[in-house]
């Protein structure tokens, strides 16, 4: 199952940056909700070319998930 992981900015003032993960349910992200949004994390920093803790502190720290 896929699920798209999109960080939006806390202020609204920069465009959302998403992803797509694999995942095998959505009972599987539920218990392991930590683990599969650092791995999204660093899959969107890893696209962008910088680090995961410059995403953060750009303000980026709303998580949206959905199937």
């Amino acid at each position: 199952m896929k699920i798209q992981i999109t960080l939006f900015h806390k202020d609204n003032k920069y465009k959302p940056m998403s992803t797509i993960l694999e995942v095998e349910s959505m009972e599987y992200y539920e218990q392991n909700k930590g683990e599969v949004q650092k791995r999204a994390l660093l899959n969107i920093a890893h696209q962008r070319r910088t680090l995961p803790q410059d995403i953060m502190k750009q303000g980026f720290t709303q998580i949206k998930v959905r199937e």
